[in-house]
């Protein structure tokens, strides 16, 4: 079944992003969401192969250094950096064979230009999902690391 409106924000997001238009709504209730715990990612399923695979190795530091990782985000990075190894394909191709090209019936689109731009709209749907761009990253807010005392850095840095 369809449901129509906005879709719906998880509640620690409406948190973090505070009240700026100062609405009244309903009382938020974290304990009512469910939890996903943070942690490593396993390695990056079968499906990941070249571009795809760089794309993994790339951003999974990222996030995870940004602290946006969960376990439960699996198969939606995996999307993301499956689209990224397809959009990289199709790019190279279409940059090999030329973006305009001569049929019978006169200059056409490359017949993969149509498939490049729907990944780019699938690209930028996920980009937006992981805060990777400028106007979804504003949204976002993270608690900061507390700061190590100089025996926690000491310890660490020496073994202890």
């Amino acid at each position: 079944m369809r449901r129509s409106g906005q879709v719906p924000v998880p509640t620690a997001l409406k948190i973090l992003r505070g009240n700026p238009g100062h609405q009244k709504h309903e009382k938020l209730d974290p304990t009512r969401e469910p939890k996903m715990a943070r942690g490593e990612f396993p390695e990056p399923t079968e499906h990941l192969t070249g571009d795809a695979m760089t794309e993994w190795s790339r951003i999974v530091p990222i996030l995870q250094g940004a602290g946006l990782t969960m376990l439960g985000d699996l198969h939606g990075l995996t999307e993301y950096c499956r689209t990224v190894g397809r959009l990289r394909t199709i790019g190279r191709r279409i940059n090999r064979d030329g973006y305009i090209q001569e049929t019978p019936k006169g200059p056409a689109l490359h017949p993969l230009a149509r498939e490049e731009r729907e990944l780019s709209q699938a690209l930028r749907q996920y980009l937006i999902e992981f805060g990777l761009t400028p106007a979804s990253r504003t949204r976002i807010k993270v608690e900061a690391p507390k700061e190590k005392s100089k025996v926690e850095s000491f310890r660490e840095k020496h073994g202890g």
